[in-house]
């Protein structure tokens, strides 16, 4: 899921009587990764990473967001040594720290300033570590990008997006640009949450199961994340897919 600090989940995903700073260990307890929202709007503190590493077991899997002054404020252009600093913070998650999220805002568009900066961006990232880019604008969606990204094992984010239509993103789960997916499922907030035995609810699960049964079968793993309202209702949604999929496989993490 996108997140788990989620009050609304009290009473279904987690107990009642547990405080907040036990949701993530429950959460671990249902699904096997999560992608961290909080370091989007910064750098976190210390004690907290060091918190997150110690709810969960070592085969768990944290996504962290890069922090929006170097996606939105910075544009990807280099300055204060901020990437160099979250890493150094972050890899105290230790073996639990999986790919790392990129989100370019919806106003980065491809011209040729824009190419010139993320292909700098994207040659200089350390290879040490796993790097999966959301594009906002369907101008990205070009075989040069792609060729880009696959140069050095970023991952083309993937899924529902009010930005890249879905015809777009079918193309790309056809070839991903590296040995490893990322996908993530979001919606409008005003999506009706869907009803036991939703005929369109369970269209919407089968779809998904055949988009990661494709994507497994030509990368090591697969991560997948889905917002709260995804579908309705994200947390259902994930539940029912990890039910339809067997949640025992190492290679679908949703």
């Amino acid at each position: 899921m996108q997140g788990w600090h989620h009050e609304e989940w009290v009473g279904r995903a987690y107990p009642t009587n547990i405080p907040s700073s036990r949701w993530l260990n429950q959460y671990s307890t249902r699904f096997p990764a999560v992608e961290i929202d909080d370091t989007f709007y910064g750098l976190p503190p210390e004690p907290v990473v060091r918190h997150w590493r110690a709810s969960v077991e070592s085969e768990f899997t944290f996504s962290p967001k890069v922090p929006q002054q170097i996606t939105h404020e910075q544009r990807f252009a280099p300055g204060g040594g901020l990437l160099k600093r979250f890493l150094n913070r972050i890899s105290l998650l230790g073996e639990t720290l999986g790919p790392l999220l990129l989100i370019a805002p919806a106003g980065f568009r491809r011209d040729e300033e824009n190419d010139a900066t993320l292909r700098r961006f994207i040659a200089n990232l350390p290879s040490d570590f796993s790097w999966a880019l959301e594009l906002k604008h369907w101008g990205w969606c070009t075989y040069e990008i792609h060729e880009l990204l696959a140069s050095r094992n970023v991952a083309f984010v993937t899924g529902t997006s009010r930005w890249i239509p879905a015809t777009h993103m079918t193309q790309l789960t056809e070839r991903p640009s590296a040995d490893f997916a990322y996908v993530r499922w979001n919606t409008a907030p005003n999506q009706r949450p869907p009803a036991e035995g939703d005929v369109i609810a369970d269209a919407a699960t089968a779809h998904l199961e055949v988009t990661l049964e494709r994507l497994c079968g030509q990368v090591d793993g697969v991560y997948g994340y889905f917002h709260t309202r995804a579908f309705g209702d994200g947390l259902r949604t994930a539940n029912d897919l990890q039910y339809t999929m067997d949640q025992s496989r190492p290679e679908a993490s949703v």
